[in-house]
């Protein structure tokens, strides 16, 4: 079972089982995150957006019946992708630098180990390779900000 800082373990596999709920679940908990955000409380923010991350964390590593179609596969991918920008924004925005790194790098290693089992979906794997240049878009500028702080004190 996956280490879960934002939802109980217990949850997070029910959301595993449950990847149709868990869908909606995220768009949900996302749009929270966002709205919390925009009205100025960030660390309530953050604690959604770390939700949010893990639901969709959930749903593309619950077991997907063989049916799946690749559309919702994309959604899925893309869902992870962006909660891990948010949750990574919604670090930076509370000082937390170095944990916004973190996700995004974490999160990046996660598609990394998941795209052998898009093999045979070529578009998928173009959609990884995409989602993956983001991440570490994102991971390098907070890399820099974090190495700038060092250097600086």
């Amino acid at each position: 079972m996956m280490k879960t800082h934002y939802l109980s373990p217990e949850y997070w596999k029910w959301l595993q089982s449950h990847p149709e709920h868990a869908r909606n679940h995220f768009t949900q908990t996302s749009q929270t995150a966002l709205e919390k955000a925009k009205s100025g409380e960030m660390e309530s923010a953050r604690q959604t957006a770390g939700e949010a991350y893990e639901i969709a964390q959930a749903v593309l590593l619950s077991l997907q019946a063989p049916e799946t179609s690749p559309a919702s596969q994309r959604k899925d991918l893309t869902a992870y992708g962006a909660a891990a920008i948010q949750l990574a924004r919604s670090h930076a925005a509370t000082g937390n630098i170095e944990d916004a790194a973190t996700c995004l790098d974490a999160a990046s290693q996660q598609i990394y180990a998941l795209a052998p089992l898009f093999a045979l979906h070529p578009e998928l794997l173009t959609m990884l390779q995409q989602i993956t240049f983001s991440l570490q878009k994102g991971l390098a500028f907070y890399q820099r900000q974090t190495l700038s702080s060092r250097v600086l004190h």
